[in-house]
């Protein structure tokens, strides 16, 4: 369950609720464009409202639209400690196959991610590489580097912003904005779920 809305600044604004993205489930709500192999995509991200110690605000690479395999998908979280404050941070989530599960530990839970930041993936040839920033004028930390040695993603890719969250009881949302495709085609944005 979620929405997605325009905003008049540019930005968009995502807000989603369900069986969360870990294990096999595939619960979030996001957009889509389609490119080819080598791409640069970027975003600025921020929580808005936020009511779950499980939001995610993600950036997927799918091999296919719709929640099908191969997915690799850098994500910031809200986590919740078992005794203290919630923190916000980086990880990487990967599935390689149609209905297998989402590996939570592809790159680790990496903390020094915050309730506003940046997003940056870089594909070239077989490798991506993932970067974040906390600061609009900050230096690009390289956080993930994810080799796909078996091929399982092709030259056809479709990345863009979701959100995903643990629960149906509240929405909760996420605004991206600054959002760059290199190269793209910004003719087709398509919404999901």
């Amino acid at each position: 369950m979620g929405y997605t809305r325009f905003n008049i600044d540019g930005s968009l604004t995502i807000g989603a609720a369900g069986i969360d993205y870990y294990g096999a489930n595939e619960g979030y709500h996001g957009v889509w464009q389609e490119t080819d192999r080598n791409f640069c995509y970027t975003l600025k991200y921020r929580f808005d409202s936020v009511e779950s110690g499980a939001t995610k605000a993600m950036l997927q690479i799918r091999g296919a639209p719709f929640g099908s395999a191969p997915a690799l998908a850098p994500c910031v979280m809200l986590r919740t400690a078992d005794e203290g404050d919630p923190f916000y941070a980086y990880n990487l989530k990967f599935r390689a196959v149609e209905g297998g599960d989402i590996a939570d530990d592809a790159g680790g839970w990496v903390a020094g991610a915050s309730d506003t930041g940046w997003l940056r993936v870089k594909r070239i040839g077989p490798v991506f590489s993932i970067y974040t920033r906390t600061e609009d004028d900050g230096k690009w930390i390289l956080r993930y580097t994810y080799e796909d040695v078996e091929g399982v993603f092709g030259d056809t890719l479709y990345v863009g912003p979701a959100v995903s969250r643990n629960g149906t009881a509240v929405l909760d949302s996420v605004t991206y904005s600054r959002i760059t495709l290199t190269p793209a085609d910004p003719s087709v944005l398509v919404i999901l779920r």
